[in-house]
């Protein structure tokens, strides 16, 4: 988990706009190529959406919902915000590896062009939640299984959940997790129930920072 040491002090009644989740779970076929799968996608979308309301309302959150769909104007500023999220999941495995001084004290944050017209917003604070899940076919499987026999190890199965709290009046990272625990509460993502997302929010969202 990141928390930034320069972001801004927490307002009082702090507003979250909540981003629809970055949902995106494809077919793994037997040759190693994913294949997206949209109803998977919006059906673990949905789940996940519903489970962080109730976690926002539970615990006295006031958000605001986005919008059902990521605007065009905004893709750029996802993107970048990817981009960010994968130099701080770096920064903390080099931490792990005991290489934290390679990783520097960098600050983590998105400029006013990524920004646009959400920048500086009364909302104070962007909520990105990022879901990508491969399910191995069958064949898939098979070649696993007749790989292992030669002693080689292939993909099949695999998830990255991660999250991240954006501050909207400095574009400041402010916090973000990468909880390993949150997948294996999840499990199957389509066709975990209501407690399993529960529990796989309240791991991602662990020590939220409002």
């Amino acid at each position: 988990m990141y928390q930034s040491a320069d972001a801004q002090s927490v307002p009082v009644e702090p507003t979250v706009l909540l981003l629809p989740p970055d949902v995106v779970i494809s077919r793994l076929n037997a040759g190693g190529n994913t294949e997206p799968e949209a109803d998977w996608s919006e059906a673990v979308s949905g789940a996940l959406m519903a489970s962080l309301r109730e976690h926002f309302w539970s615990s006295g959150v006031e958000f605001v919902e986005y919008g059902e769909s990521l605007a065009d104007r905004d893709i750029g500023m996802i993107r970048q915000l990817n981009t960010q999220l994968d130099a701080i999941e770096l920064r903390l495995l080099k931490e792990r590896l005991g290489m934290a001084s390679l990783g520097g004290d960098r600050d983590y944050f998105l400029g006013e062009s990524e920004m646009g017209h959400l920048r500086n917003q009364d909302k104070a604070y962007l909520l990105m939640v990022v879901l990508k899940a491969n399910r191995a076919t069958s064949g898939r499987m098979v070649t696993a299984v007749l790989a292992s026999f030669a002693g080689a190890a292939i993909e099949t199965n695999s998830l990255q959940f991660r999250s991240a709290l954006i501050d909207l009046r400095d574009g400041h990272v402010k916090w973000a997790n990468f909880d390993d625990q949150a997948l294996a509460e999840v499990g199957d993502v389509l066709n975990a129930d209501e407690k399993k997302w529960a529990r796989a929010v309240e791991h991602l969202l662990r020590d939220f920072p409002l």
